[in-house]
């Protein structure tokens, strides 16, 4: 087991991280009602009208993926003092740019990933994948989540797992996905576990990994167990948080496994945490 504390500077004045405000309406789709419900008196969408809108979505995403990349490349050149001294003060403003350039970034990706899924476009690259190496890089791309934090995050992952026969990428944009909600959604003091372990699903010959994330945050009531899985669906608005998201990290990751032929689970209660769970094939021996 390995494990990762993070214990930051104290937070802004006012702000209350890692908190969610149980009082606020639960987030549905734009429009009114549940994802993937049309709202009374809605008329029915043209025929092409859906690909259209998911072309255009497409196009506009990968656009603005240009100049995002050009401002994070400046501001991180900007931190690292490749044009000059810059004082503290400076960059502690250049670090809100760069964090705050990097949250629309991922914006973006889930934009471009949604248009991608509807459209078809998303071909998995299938291949060996060690679970343990995708899970450290994962945690690696959250550690900016951590900056302020007091959060336990650790892994156990056994050494002698076998890989997993999934698109590396895609697997790890899941995994991240649900570590950002851990991360949001959890208390300061409290903790974030990734496990893996083989199982042998009943009436099935071929083993799978089980790869689980577990946080100590305030859980989810069973009525939305499903429903948090929706498109632009946000349950819970965390008080003062400066990235509210858009709804799609779930939902996005659900498509993602379902590509790979499983599905994703939650089982969670409120104030006793949650845990996503999601099974992958385990990659065939070789030699």
């Amino acid at each position: 087991m390995a494990s990762t504390r993070r214990t930051g500077e104290p937070h802004d004045a006012g702000k209350r991280p890692g908190r969610r405000s149980a009082a606020k309406p639960a987030r549905v789709s734009p429009g009114g009602g549940r994802p993937g419900e049309s709202p009374p008196g809605a008329q029915s969408t043209p025929p092409g009208v859906d690909r259209l809108q998911s072309e255009f979505l497409a196009n506009i995403s990968h656009e603005f993926r240009t100049p995002m990349n050009s401002i994070l490349g400046y501001t991180k050149m900007l931190l690292k003092g490749s044009y000059g001294y810059l004082n503290e003060q400076q960059q502690k403003n250049l670090r809100k740019v760069y964090e705050n350039a990097q949250h629309l970034m991922g914006l973006i990706d889930d934009l471009l990933n949604l248009s991608n899924l509807e459209l078809g476009r998303m071909a998995l690259q299938m291949v060996p994948v060690s679970v343990k190496k995708v899970t450290l890089s994962s945690l690696v791309s959250v550690e900016p989540l951590l900056v302020d934090r007091v959060l336990e995050v650790e892994h156990a992952i056994p050494p002698d797992l076998c890989p997993v026969l999934a698109d590396e990428v895609r697997i790890k944009e899941v995994l991240i996905n649900l570590l950002n909600n851990a991360i949001k959604f959890t208390p300061d003091h409290g903790r974030i576990m990734i496990e893996a372990a083989m199982v042998t699903p009943p009436g099935e010959d071929a083993g799978k990994v089980e790869i689980l994330v577990r946080d100590s945050g305030i859980g989810i009531p069973p009525e939305h167990h499903k429903t948090i899985f929706g498109q632009f669906f946000q349950l819970y608005e965390p008080e003062g948080s400066d990235y509210q998201g858009v709804g799609l990290g779930l939902y996005i990751s659900r498509k993602l496994i379902e590509l790979h032929g499983g599905s994703i689970l939650v089982q969670s209660e409120p104030g006793r945490g949650s845990t996503f769970s999601f099974r992958l094939p385990a990659a065939p021996a070789t030699g």
